[in-house]
């Protein structure tokens, strides 16, 4: 990946269920490979259909990420910006879909498929990707469906 910052995230979705959307979050510090975790976000919509409050992934495209203080969890944590339709969306720990509220969630293990996807250990996700966007500076994230 050629990244067109320096620092950039990518997250590949695999296909789509009412249950959640699994994938691979990896990120890049300009062509190196840095780090690399699974995704679980909402279920993603037909273009065009409505968005369901809490129960609809953020569409494809490039948003900017920095970190900003959650009050919900009472910590920084890295937000995602600019997404239309959207309000506070963070990248943030979680094991299955009800823990996303329109959110990405990170972990490193996989812990179910389908009908019902799930991650887990967290934790060390969302710290590694905090941790980065401190040492690197605010990034790019594009989201973008398996090919």
């Amino acid at each position: 990946m050629t990244a067109s910052k320096p620092f950039a995230l990518l997250v590949t979705r695999e296909p789509t269920s009412d249950n959640g959307t699994l994938g691979i979050l990896t990120a890049y510090y300009g062509d190196a490979l840095v780090y690399k975790c699974y995704t679980l976000e909402d279920p993603v919509r037909e273009p065009g259909a409505p968005k369901v409050w809490g129960d609809t992934a953020i569409p494809k495209g490039t948003y900017p990420v920095a970190l900003r203080f959650s009050n919900r969890f009472q910590k920084e944590l890295p937000g995602i910006q600019n997404v239309q339709g959207f309000d506070g969306c963070l990248l943030h720990g979680g094991n299955d879909k009800l823990d996303t509220h329109g959110c990405i969630l990170l972990g490193t293990q996989l812990q179910g498929l389908q009908p019902t996807p799930r991650i887990g250990i967290c934790a060390p996700a969302v710290s590694m990707v905090v941790s980065l966007l401190k040492k690197y500076g605010p990034a790019t994230l594009t989201i973008k469906d398996k090919a």
